[in-house]
């Protein structure tokens, strides 16, 4: 429910930037990932600009990192004695 408070809102190429993607590696994203956060329409034309709920996708990526397992991390860490 809305309190009152405005709704920060992303544009597609603020979300691109964010995620470090291409227009079409977002798209691309958004159909293989069920939880990404849908996006709003700014109207009902077809060429409307499409927009995201800024506290949507900051809860998404908090997801995403919290299901991270810690024990497959991608860091790499030197063998013991090599520091």
């Amino acid at each position: 429910m809305h309190t009152g408070t405005p709704i920060q809102m992303l544009s597609l190429a603020e979300v691109c930037a964010l995620l470090c993607k291409s227009r079409s590696g977002l798209y691309k994203v958004m159909a293989r990932d069920p939880t990404f956060p849908r996006p709003v329409k700014d109207g009902d034309a077809r060429s409307a600009r499409v927009l995201f709920a800024a506290t949507e996708f900051a809860a998404w990526q908090q997801s995403k990192l919290d299901s991270r397992n810690p024990h497959t991390s991608n860091l790499v860490t030197p063998p013991p004695g090599e520091l």
